[in-house]
């Protein structure tokens, strides 16, 4: 083979291992592992078959048998699995006799296919078996579950050994980890008079517990707190709070007030004030929304907090609901979850410690949301491409993301390109949380050898759920800069054809997937031959320093350049009917910016990569106060006029009228008081929202007018 070490081309193909075949280890004859556990317990739960076990099942497989790794697990004569179901309690369970376990039954054959009357004690060497029937054993003989380790640890005594028995484990070694997950994540809190004072500094000790499992930051977990009683109150936005100490200080400041319940004034709140982008959220396809609601009772209105409920889901926020005592309207929580498994209910206020594992999990499991615009009524549609560039920022990264159906009947084009790093893909459109013990689809990227994969855009009407698993890689015959990162392109339409030539001492060939699969063709020029000749190597070490890493292709406008950290560059071809805009290093334009706008060419640029990431993307125009500078999110900054008689304040980031001055009524006295809403004077359409540092917004009424008696938007 000819070396060719000045140049490498990266094209649209499927140059990196591709599983279509599903698999399932939690039907594999004796699979074990901690993955495989959690798999059995989320594809049961996710069923709402079984009582909230509160975290029982999980706790025994660990206890019996550290997850199937004792090597006793799988002895001659004895077929109990994972769980270690002893014969006997397996007959019992296989009855289905009383009407629970009847019902549950059903159910199992229902949703699973399993007729349980029909099983055999042999079948629960398959871990998914064994797990049915420890769930089966445990509320055939025990109608609740107590929520400490160590009264957890007297019920499996009794169901399970109630002879003497000499464990080696302990239910409290199962424990809830730290996050490492990205999500946006807003607590609404009940602070109506059947709460208390007393309940609610429970309440806060409950959050302050919660967070010190997760990993809070600008780009890991944020946290928001909104409260609703006498009033609906936002205590603070997502960006407001950026380390774990700073959102306890929120928590710690947080006063309880007494009132009503109206809880859907709670959630509009939060679907149309702080899961905004100007408000600091992040776009659902950068990070998962989750709305947290702690609630000790009824709502004001079923049909109005339902209803707000599922207009919050359709803006893609996953609802967990949670009831506190005895007053509580089960049947309004589970309207109002976004799934069954997401209710829970607990005795009081001191039973959260097994909760915060729950919601710990949900934040680590969320995803992401990819959402194109729906196809004509054909099913087919113009070709649009949503990227989303994750950046391993320790050891290990992991998360995913939700592809959401549509109509179109050509699928998508997913590609994964690596840098430095090793990434896992698994797919599955049954399972919310694949991984490498239950998928459909799967790949593995790597430096120079990315995913391609062409999926369908949903199956039956129901999504795709893609999760991931990157690892760093430090190589020594590679710069990496200490970056580690992988870029996830998703192209709504069908995969294109690619000429695709391979050079061979000097000869122009066909490229072969034996090139490709092989990792041969690192060491060749696969490109079209008339690019061969015309493209030289843009990637100095000067400007591999610089970062700069894109350049426009010299004679094709539907193609681009971009350098690896090696100094080797690629050619990148971009989809179908669109081309590459210098500036913006990417195909076509994805930006929300306004029609009327032009680029910054000159002076300084404010939108730096540390601004963007932390999603700050307006800035004063120097040049003009009637002008300001908006970020789109490659870093480009573009000059937008306010509007008529209108000029930029920096203070509030938006345009106010000219030559009226707003003095803040943000105080810490209004604070106390309970007081975030005032009048803006200006504008009968608009009032001010204080924030909890006494900063404030100005936000808009629409067509209704401010009432500073209801502190509400009223038609006017």
């Amino acid at each position: 083979m000819k070396q060719a070490n000045w140049i490498g081309v990266l094209l649209s193909l499927a140059a990196a291992t591709v599983a279509v075949r599903a698999v399932d280890r939690t039907k594999t004859i004796q699979a074990t592992g901690p993955n495989v556990v959690q798999s059995v317990v989320d594809a049961i739960e996710e069923k709402c078959i079984f009582p909230n076990d509160r975290l029982f099942i999980r706790r025994m497989a660990y206890v019996e048998t550290e997850d199937g790794k004792d090597s006793s697990t799988f002895r001659p004569g004895f077929y109990g699995g994972i769980w270690q179901v002893t014969k006997s309690n397996y007959e019992a369970t296989r009855l289905c006799k009383g009407n629970q376990l009847a019902e549950a039954c059903s159910k199992i054959k229902k949703e699973f296919k399993i007729d349980w009357q029909k099983t055999k004690w042999e079948d629960l060497l398959k871990p998914f078996y064994s797990g049915l029937a420890a769930y089966l054993s445990l509320f055939l003989h025990q109608s609740t579950i107590p929520g400490r380790p160590a009264d957890q640890e007297k019920v499996w005594m009794k169901v399970f050994h109630p002879k003497n028995f000499n464990a080696t484990r302990s239910f409290s070694e199962v424990s809830t980890s730290s996050c490492n997950g990205n999500a946006d994540v807003v607590f609404l809190l009940d602070e109506s008079g059947s709460v208390g004072k007393s309940n609610f500094d429970k309440v806060k000790d409950f959050l302050t517990k919660t967070v010190s499992k997760l990993v809070i930051g600008p780009d890991n977990t944020r946290i928001s707190f909104v409260k609703f009683g006498a009033m609906t109150t936002v205590v603070s936005y997502l960006n407001a709070d950026n380390s774990s100490s700073q959102v306890k200080t929120t928590i710690s400041n947080l006063m309880y007030r007494g009132g009503g319940t109206p809880t859907d004034k709670g959630i509009n709140a939060v679907v149309n004030d702080v899961f905004t982008t100007k408000n600091g959220a992040k776009e659902t396809k950068d990070a998962p929304r989750i709305l947290v609601l702690v609630t000790d009772g009824q709502s004001d209105n079923n049909q109005r907090t339902v209803a707000a409920a599922h207009a919050a889901k359709a803006h893609k926020i996953s609802i967990v609901s949670v009831g506190v005592g005895s007053g509580i309207d089960y049947d309004e929580l589970r309207q109002m979850a976004e799934k069954c498994n997401l209710v829970f209910t607990l005795d009081s206020f001191d039973d959260f410690d097994n909760f915060i594992y729950q919601l710990t999990k949900k934040t680590c499991d969320a995803k992401a949301h990819i959402s194109f615009k729906p196809s004509d009524g054909n099913g087919t549609s113009s070709n649009e491409t949503i990227s989303k560039t994750v950046t391993i920022k320790g050891n290990e990264e992991k998360g995913g993301v939700t592809l959401d159906p549509d109509n179109s009947t050509e699928g998508h084009t997913i590609v994964i390109e690596s840098n430095c790093a090793v990434v896992k893909i698994y797919g599955s459109y049954d399972n919310e949380n694949p991984s490498e013990s239950m998928f459909q689809i799967s790949g593995t990227a790597s430096d120079g050898r990315p995913i391609v994969l062409f999926v369908k855009a949903d199956k039956d009407g129901k999504p795709l759920f893609l999760s991931y698993k990157a690892t760093k890689v430090n190589r020594t015959d590679k710069v990496c800069f200490n970056e580690s990162s992988f870029v996830m392109r998703i192209n709504k339409g069908k995969k294109e054809a690619v000429d695709i030539l391979c050079d061979e001492n000097g000869s122009l060939r066909n490229c072969t997937s034996v090139d490709i699969i092989q990792n041969k063709w690192q060491d060749k020029i696969c490109t079209r031959a008339s690019d061969v000749s015309v493209i030289g190597n843009p990637c100095t070490p000067d400007r591999l320093r610089a970062k700069k890493l894109f350049f426009p292709h010299p004679n094709d406008n539907s193609k681009f350049l971009k350098c690896d950290l090696k100094g080797r560059v690629y050619v990148i071809i971009c989809p179908v009917g669109l081309f590459y805009e210098p500036g913006r290093d990417s195909c076509g334009t994805e930006t929300n910016l306004p029609d009327t706008k032009e680029r910054l060419n000159s002076g300084n640029n404010p939108c730096t990569h540390e601004a963007v990431m932390q999603h700050r993307m307006y800035f004063p125009y120097p040049a003009n106060h009637h002008y300001y500078i908006q970020c789109d999110q490659w870093g480009g900054a573009w000059i937008v006029p306010c509007s008529s008689n209108e000029v930029w304040s920096q203070r509030l980031t938006q345009c106010i009228p000219e030559n009226v001055e707003v003095k803040s009524p943000c105080t810490d006295e209004a604070r106390a008081a309970g007081q975030f809403f005032f009048p803006y004077p200006p504008d009968k359409h608009k009032f001010i929202h204080c924030k909890n540092d006494n900063s404030f917004v100005i936000q808009s009424c629409g067509n209704m007018v401010y009432d500073p008696v209801v502190h509400n938007c009223l038609p006017g």
